[in-house]
């Protein structure tokens, strides 16, 4: 009796010299750098992140160098052509119809032609980030460590959050930055992109982008929350963010007119613009589709609550388990 009564009388006052002790007190700055630590100890992140900036500018030196091809042989034809020959005046004449109709169309800025062509392979890798930052430490079992240094899970996920959301901004704020500034080497002195930067279009397009980046690598962290599997998780993060809009939008461009569709028809592919990549690509659009059923900040919001409500369960998930 005696004995058990002094060690717990020493148990005590170990936990309350632990608690009233700072130094040993894990803060929420410590726990961000702790999570900073574990994400850039793995090889795999500085090659994810690595490969995320590189694919992006390589996508965009494709895309404004396609561009560039377009409007040289758009030149060439316009201006080649001295009509000796029906076939070739022909030719020469339709082209300059064409250029004259490009010319009366509003051009499309350069910051929409880099963010367009970022999303494409980088989304896809950076998704791998998000997931493995959680399921890593479900799978090498570090987990359990995690828990029994600091027992708040809920702010532990925040943490991961927090470094995530960081990440995130820092990866594709340098592949927005590097691909404009690439893209504008490309295509100096081009008559079909606005160049300029600067018009509040565009601060929406950038700002907007990088705040739909941040939503879906928080999406992807949820998903790995709630599912553990490292595998598991990208297949749902591949599934939601690019399977299941890609078989909406190939439905839709072999359907005839819509308005002829029954009202079921139209309401599933009314729902496919409620997807979160679809929604939230809306931001990066200068000017939405006529048949758009949600605006650019709209859009953006719709996938801000895909991205909460995985995070919301995911946290609940995580509080309520064992491991």
């Amino acid at each position: 009796m005696t004995v058990n009564s002094s060690t717990s009388a020493l148990s005590g006052s170990r936990r309350a010299s632990w608690s009233s002790n700072p130094a040993w007190r894990l803060s929420f700055p410590r726990l961000v750098r702790s999570e900073w630590i574990k994400l850039f100890s793995l090889r795999s992140t500085v090659w994810l992140l690595a490969i995320t900036i590189g694919v992006a500018l390589g996508l965009t030196a494709i895309v404004a160098g396609s561009m560039r091809m377009l409007e040289g042989t758009i030149n060439e034809l316009t201006q080649g052509g001295d009509g000796s020959e029906g076939g070739q005046g022909g030719l020469s004449i339709g082209m300059g119809a064409a250029a004259g109709d490009l010319s009366s169309m509003a051009m499309p800025s350069l910051m929409e032609l880099v963010t367009a062509a970022v999303p494409m392979m980088g989304v896809l890798v950076f998704s791998i980030v998000a997931v493995m930052m959680i399921t890593n430490e479900y799978s090498s079992g570090m987990i359990r460590s995690t828990w029994v240094v600091a027992p708040r899970r809920k702010t532990v996920l925040t943490a991961k959050l927090l470094v995530l959301a960081v990440v995130t901004l820092l990866a594709f704020g340098l592949s927005l930055a590097g691909g404009f500034l690439l893209g504008r080497q490309i295509l100096h002195g081009s008559a079909l992109i606005d160049l300029s930067f600067g018009s509040a279009t565009d601060w929406r397009i950038a700002g907007g982008f990088l705040i739909e980046m941040v939503a879906t690598a928080a999406l992807c962290l949820g998903l790995g929350m709630i599912v553990k599997s490292t595998a598991g998780s990208i297949g749902a993060c591949v599934a939601l963010l690019m399977v299941i809009p890609g078989i909406f939008s190939t439905i839709s461009g072999f359907l005839p007119d819509p308005d002829s569709l029954p009202q079921w028809q139209r309401w599933l592919l009314d729902a496919g613009q409620f997807l979160p990549t679809t929604a939230g690509s809306q931001i990066t659009v200068a000017q939405p589709a006529s048949d758009a059923l949600l605006q650019p900040w709209a859009g953006l919001g719709v996938l801000g609550i895909w991205a909460v409500a995985a995070l919301a369960i995911g946290f609940i998930v995580s509080s309520r388990r064992d491991v």
